[in-house]
């Protein structure tokens, strides 16, 4: 992952994961439960769907064999001079 979302990690939801546990524990209330089971399972979902999608957003790089290859032209399209200068 990025330094963004590391970031947000650090500074974020991991000090909000530490207090809301924390609450848990002195309060026993199923609300703050919840919660953390949620911030963390909406968290491993994006870290799975961002995993997931990277391969169609990567940048595609090119090699010499990408890019050439036989050159043919369509005489019936480019006729005369315009094709014979290629």
């Amino acid at each position: 992952m990025g330094f963004g979302f590391n970031l947000g990690l650090i500074f974020i939801v991991l000090p909000l994961t530490a207090v809301l546990l924390l609450i848990w524990l002195i309060t026993r209330k199923k609300v703050f439960r919840v919660v953390l089971i949620l911030i963390w399972s909406g968290l491993l979902g994006l870290i799975f769907l961002s995993s997931l999608l990277r391969p169609f957003f990567n940048k595609i790089e090119l090699d010499r064999e990408n890019y050439t290859g036989e050159y043919i032209i369509d005489r019936s399209y480019f006729a005369g001079q315009q094709a014979d200068w290629q």
